[in-house]
């Protein structure tokens, strides 16, 4: 039961990661928090899962961008390499 109320809650949500010109004003951070997004501190811009169309509108507002992580870059995206011994 937990499985299927885990796929209906995240049907039609996929990886984005979301960037501002600006820092996010706290009523615009909790928006993005509600839609499932965190801040990421390392890499400064906000990510999560979420609905593309309800965050391009968002990101717009505020003068962002949005884009889509896929599968497919994660799989064929290169690995860090070894560190030296």
């Amino acid at each position: 039961a937990f499985d299927r109320e885990t796929k209906a809650r995240d049907a039609g949500r996929e990886p984005l990661v979301l960037t501002l010109p600006a820092p996010a004003t706290a009523p615009l951070q909790a928006q993005l928090r509600k839609a499932g997004f965190r801040w990421s501190k390392v890499l400064l811009h906000w990510e999560g899962l979420a609905l593309h169309d309800d965050v391009a509108a968002l990101a717009a507002e505020h003068g962002g961008s949005v884009r889509r992580i896929r599968e497919a870059d994660a799989a064929t995206a290169p690995e860090a390499p070894a560190a030296a011994e």
